[in-house]
């Protein structure tokens, strides 16, 4: 089934004498053009036989819209004015109509109808279809045995388009004694012109895909005035005043159906996209906002990190500084003592206090100085070790070591 395709209807007409005519049509370019064009006289055949051989000869396809025209015997046809009203109300109202417009009403009989736009004063131009009970029934045996479904059943009088004044319109094959104008039917008769103005404005919406010729036109007129009708894009609100055949002969049409579902899944599909991009974006900025804020957790943590290391350096040197030991009180006097004994003449270069002694550094330029028995008398000291030695010619270099002995004179 072609979903989106160009749309095809079949149309398939029955005349009162048996003729059939068969037509199929294709919407292109706002146009709708002829495909092929049938006649089937009346034979020894079976009407089921020929109907079914029509059908196969179009190339009938279950995709197309298929809609037929039948010359019931004894069904009548005429336009009355109505208030304006809805498809129900309006059915209601044409079961109290019909008793008046026709003489002789079948016992049972079905309606249709069709409407024009209100005018003005509200009212509307109502076109009326009468068919006995027993003819329509015995047209659903027929579909039935060939098992054919139908969309519509639709007289081609309901489907006149509307013309100028004083139009005439002339269809043999379903009223051969009277024409159609200016809402009534009169009857016909040899040179009378008719069906000029419904040719011609036909001819501005009808393409045949065979070349133009007119008496296409005039030959298959019922067939164009219902493709015309059927294909207008009001007739599915004139729908419920032609429904005629019963519900099981009429196809349950699904291209409409698949076409919203494919429209419904086009667009669950775009809102599946629609929120999974929202969710991307959504997921996208919370990612990168995290990332900054752990970028952001980062730098401080390695800040902190950095000061820590430099408060602990600090504290470290802190900590270095008070556990040194600076010695006792009477640290200075034994200095002093040291400064006493040492001979003016000899330099202190070098002098290192510890916890177990000092430790001295002395240059002289004095020959055989002798300051061991000096040091000797600071109290609370003893030598432990002395060395002398020359730098040069004229200096001396001596290293003393005292050690504590606890004992302060």
């Amino acid at each position: 089934m072609r979903l989106f395709g160009a749309m095809e209807y079949l149309i398939v007409t029955v005349g009162n004498d048996g003729t059939l005519h068969g037509m199929r049509l294709q919407r292109r370019h706002k146009r709708l053009t002829v495909i092929r064009a049938l006649e089937v006289p009346p034979d020894e055949r079976s009407a089921a036989d020929r109907l079914a051989d029509l059908c196969r000869k179009l190339d009938r396809r279950r995709d197309m819209t298929l809609v037929i025209g039948a010359a019931f015997p004894g069904a009548v046809f005429f336009r009355s004015r109505m208030p304006e009203m809805s498809p129900r109300e309006l059915a209601s109202a044409l079961q109290f109509e019909v008793p008046q417009q026709v003489l002789k009403l079948p016992p049972e009989w079905a309606l249709q109808f069709t409407a024009d736009p209100a005018d003005e004063e509200g009212m509307m131009n109502v076109g009326v279809q009468v068919t006995p009970r027993e003819e329509l029934n015995r047209f659903c045996d027929l579909l039935a045995e060939l098992r054919l479904q139908v969309d519509d059943c639709i007289s081609p009088f309901l489907a006149l388009p509307e013309l100028p004044a004083g139009s005439r319109v002339f269809l043999p094959l379903f009223e051969p004694d009277f024409y159609w104008a200016d809402g009534s039917f009169h009857p016909a008769a040899a040179g009378i012109h008719c069906n000029d103005e419904a040719v011609e404005l036909l001819k501005k919406e009808f393409d045949f895909a065979d070349g133009y010729r007119e008496e296409n036109f005039r030959k298959f007129l019922p067939e164009l005035l219902i493709a015309r009708f059927v294909a207008a894009p009001g007739f599915r609100h004139r729908k419920a005043g032609l429904e005629l055949l019963p519900k099981q002969l009429r196809p349950q049409r699904l291209r409409s159906q698949l076409r919203l579902a494919v429209i419904l899944l086009v667009l669950l599909l775009g809102m599946w996209l629609w929120n999974a991009g929202g969710n991307i974006l959504s997921f996208h900025s919370e990612y990168s906002s995290i990332t900054s804020r752990t970028a952001g957790y980062k730098s401080r943590t390695t800040e902190i990190q950095r000061r820590m290391r430099s408060r602990d350096k600090e504290l470290k040197e802190m900590n270095r500084v008070l556990e040194q030991n600076f010695g006792d009180r009477e640290m200075p006097v034994t200095l002093a003592r040291i400064a006493n004994v040492i001979p003016a003449a000899v330099l202190v270069s070098s002098f290192r206090i510890t916890d177990t002694g000092i430790d001295l550094t002395l240059h002289t330029t004095q020959e055989n100085l002798d300051i061991g028995p000096a040091l000797r008398k600071v109290p609370g000291f003893k030598v432990a070790t002395l060395q002398s030695r020359k730098v040069n010619d004229t200096l001396s270099m001596i290293t003393v070591k005292l050690n504590r002995t606890g004992e302060v004179k």
